[in-house]
């Protein structure tokens, strides 16, 4: 390992340790320093992005490994012990650390949960879902709409053919302008 990769190990298990002696604590120093995650999504956790606000370039997180740049910095036995707890903590019970949870995974969720439990989404609710889905990405869109099809593929809130509908019309529609004018409420 070049002295160069050694100091930016050394860096990185300074922050690491910084954040707390138990997974509690780290939650709390992540939750006092406003920052939010996405659960297993090892460049969107909030250790992850923990790491990038502090200069750690392109971090990569998960409670086996951590690298930066694209490089492997540390393996599972390195990484301090509170923070490979928090992590797989984060990413077994998200909903334990609701205020480190990204504002969007969690509206995703919410909806998906909805439909698992049973609560029919109306036409003009779905609408405005997959519309605001739409303006925050095409791949987001479609991976929802995977989702709810995946958790219900035929019942009162949506049927076969109207995911099929769904797919042909995010795939179809370049602008959320043309989503929103062809797309019934």
């Amino acid at each position: 390992m070049s002295e160069l990769d050694i100091a930016k190990q050394t860096r990185v298990l300074q922050l690491l340790h910084a954040l707390g002696k138990t997974s509690g604590e780290v939650a709390r120093s992540l939750a006092r320093e406003g920052i939010i995650g996405v659960p297993d999504e090892p460049c969107l956790c909030p250790i992850a992005r923990y790491l990038e606000l502090n200069d750690v370039e392109m971090p990569f997180v998960s409670s086996m490994e951590i690298r930066a740049g694209g490089e492997l910095l540390l393996v599972s036995d390195e990484v301090p012990d509170p923070v490979a707890e928090f992590i797989k903590a984060f990413d077994r019970f998200p909903w334990d650390y609701r205020d480190l949870l990204d504002e969007e995974w969690l509206q995703y969720h919410e909806l998906g949960a909805r439909v698992m439990t049973g609560h029919a989404l109306s036409a003009v609710e779905a609408s405005a879902i997959c519309l605001d889905l739409h303006r925050r990405g095409i791949d987001v869109a479609v991976r929802i709409i995977d989702r709810i099809a995946y958790v219900n593929p035929v019942g009162p809130y949506t049927t076969t053919d109207e995911v099929r509908a769904l797919y042909a019309f995010v795939l179809a529609s370049p602008t959320p302008v043309q989503w929103h004018e062809r797309w019934p409420a």
